[in-house]
C-alpha cells in the first residue's frame, strides 16, 4: 500500500501558527515526585503498522524474544510487536510502553532507512485493524467472571473520550477512537478474526494460577503521555473498586452500539441508555470518578495525580475540549487538521488530510513528535525517563530478573514466567511481583 505524504515543511507554518499562543511550558509534576502504594503488575502489547507488504522481507535482529529492559519484541500478524515489561504503577507502565516507540525501530533489518516507516496506530486505509492491548494482573481469588466481564463495560464503553486516538473514517468523518469501529461484540475470548470484543475474556495468566490477567484489547494506541497515563491509571482504579467490593455499576444498555455512537460524537453530546437513565459518555465517566474519588482520594501522590487529572479532562471536555489540546491524542489532531482544512479549504476524505491522520502516528519523524519537540504538548515523564526505560528493566517486578539474565548473556531459552540459561540450569519466575532488584536472587547466578 502506498501513501503519498505531505511534507513536514507544508504543515510547520500551520503548526506555528496554531500553537502561536500556547505555553509551552512543562505543566506536569516531575515523576519522581509521584508515589504509588497499591502495586498492581500491568503492561501494554503493541502491534506497529509498515506501509507495504514487507512479508518476510524483513525481520526482527534480536534473535531472542525478549530484550534487556524485561519487554518482549516479536513478528505477531505480519506487524513488529512490543510487550511492554511488568510495571505496578500507571507512572512506570506509560514510561516503558513509550520506550517501545524507540526499541522497535532500532531492532528491524533487511530494510533500508528511508522504507522504514512506522506507525503506532491501530487501523489501515482497508479498515483492517491490529493490536494495541492492556493487561492488569489481579487476585484470581478476588474474580467473579460471571460479574466481572460485565462490570467491565460501562466504563471500557465511555473511556475512549480520553483515551481514543482519533482518526478519519472511509466515509470521510472524524471520530474518536481509532480502534471503536472495528470493534464487533461486547464479551468474548476471542482477539482477532472473528470476534473483537470490548471485554475480552482470555485467561491466560503467564504466571502463577492465582493470579488473573485482565487482557483489555478495545484501547487505542495512544502517543500521548497524557492519555497513556490516564488510561491505565483510571482501569487500575476500577480494579482496586472492583477487587474492595466498592464499584457500583453502571450497565449500558446496548455496548456495542453504544460505543461506535460515542466514537462518532466528537461533540460529546448523545445521551446513552442505560439501567439508571440516559447519560452522556462523559457523565457516566463521572459516575466512576466519584467513587474512586471517594474512596481512594489521599492514598498516596500518584493517585491524586490520576484523580487531578481525570476530572479535569472530564469538566474540560464538557465545557471546553480544546482546552485539551495540548493532552489528549484525538484532540490534539483534531485541532491539528481542523486547522490545516481551514488554511486550504480541503475536505476531511482528501488523500492529503489523510496522510495527517496517518502521519500523526509516524514514529520517530511524524507530526506527534514534531508537537512534541517544538512544546506543543504536555509532558508527564522526562526524556531521562523514557532513555532509562529503554535501558533498563522495571526494579520492582519480575522484569528485573529478566532483563538483567539477558544482559549477563547466559541465557539460552525464555518466557515470561521461566528461564533457562546456558549451563541448563532453570529459573522459575511464577511471581510477576517477587525476584526484583530489592529482593536480590540473582548475585550467584550473575557473578
Amino acid at each position: 500500500m502506498a501513501f503519498n505524504f505531505i511534507t513536514m515543511k507544508n504543515l510547520l507554518s500551520i503548526i506555528k501558527n496554531l500553537f502561536q499562543n500556547k505555553d509551552n511550558n512543562l505543566k506536569s509534576k516531575p515523576s519522581a515526585e509521584l508515589l504509588w502504594t497499591r502495586k498492581r503488575v500491568m503492561g501494554t502489547e503493541q502491534e506497529y503498522g509498515l506501509p507495504g507488504d514487507y512479508n518476510s522481507h524483513w525481520r526482527l535482529k534480536n534473535p531472542k524474544p525478549f530484550i534487556e529492559n524485561g519487554a518482549r519484541i516479536y513478528v505477531d500478524c505480519n506487524h513488529p510487536e512490543y510487550a511492554s515489561p511488568e510495571t505496578t504503577n500507571p507512572l512506570d507502565a506509560m514510561m516503558w510502553d513509550k520506550a517501545g516507540e524507540y526499541i522497535i525501530p532500532k531492532n528491524l533489518k533487511r530494510l533500508k532507512a528511508e522504507e522504514l516507516r512506522l506507525f503506532k496506530n491501530n487501523i489501515d486505509s482497508h479498515e483492517n485493524s491490529y493490536g494495541s492491548h492492556e493487561s492488569y494482573c489481579m487476585e484470581r481469588s478476588n474474580v467473579d467472571q460471571s460479574r466481572f466481564y460485565n462490570s467491565m463495560l460501562g466504563f471500557l464503553v465511555t473511556r475512549i473520550i480520553f483515551a481514543g486516538s482519533g482518526s478519519i473514517n472511509n466515509r470521510g468523518e472524524y471520530e474518536i477512537s481509532q480502534k471503536a469501529r472495528s470493534i464487533d461484540c461486547n464479551i468474548s475470548s476471542m482477539t482477532t478474526y472473528s470476534e473483537k470484543p470490548i471485554v475480552n475474556t482470555r485467561d491466560v495468566h503467564l504466571s502463577n494460577p492465582k493470579y488473573y490477567r485482565f487482557h483489555v484489547v478495545s484501547g487505542d494506541a495512544n502517543l500521548s503521555e497524557t492519555s497513556i497515563f490516564l488510561k491505565m491509571g483510571t482501569m487500575a482504579l476500577i480494579l482496586d473498586l472492583y477487587e474492595d467490593r466498592k464499584l457500583k455499576n453502571i450497565s449500558i444498555k446496548n455496548p456495542l452500539e453504544s460505543l461506535h455512537r460515542i466514537s462518532q460524537d466528537t461533540d460529546l453530546k448523545i445521551m446513552i441508555d442505560t439501567d439508571k437513565g440516559r447519560f452522556t459518555a462523559i457523565e457516566i465517566q463521572k459516575f466512576y470518578y466519584e467513587q474512586a474519588d471517594s474512596e481512594y482520594r489521599g492514598r498516596d501522590s500518584m493517585t491524586d495525580e490520576i484523580l487531578n487529572r481525570w476530572i479535569n479532562t472530564l469538566n474540560s471536555l464538557e465545557e471546553e475540549p480544546l482546552e485539551l489540546s495540548r493532552q489528549l491524542d484525538w484532540i490534539i489532531k483534531k485541532n491539528l487538521i481542523d486547522s490545516y482544512l481551514k488554511k486550504t479549504n480541503k475536505r476531511l476524505g482528501e488523500p492529503e488530510v489523510r496522510n495527517i491522520d496517518l502521519q500523526y502516528h509516524e514514529l520517530g519523524n511524524g507530526l506527534f513528535y514534531m508537537l512534541e519537540d517544538n512544546g506543543y504538548v504536555d509532558r508527564i515523564a522526562s526524556d531521562i525517563d523514557i532513555a532509562h526505560a529503554i535501558e533498563n528493566p522495571p526494579e520492582d517486578t519480575r522484569a528485573w530478573a529478566r532483563g538483567r539474565l539477558i544482559s549477563s548473556k547466559k541465557v539460552k531459552s525464555i518466557w515470561w514466567n521461566k528461564i533457562t540459561l546456558k549451563n541448563e540450569t532453570t529459573i522459575e519466575l511464577p511471581d510477576p511481583y517477587g525476584e526484583t532488584k530489592e529482593d536480590n536472587t540473582l548475585e550467584n547466578i550473575l557473578n
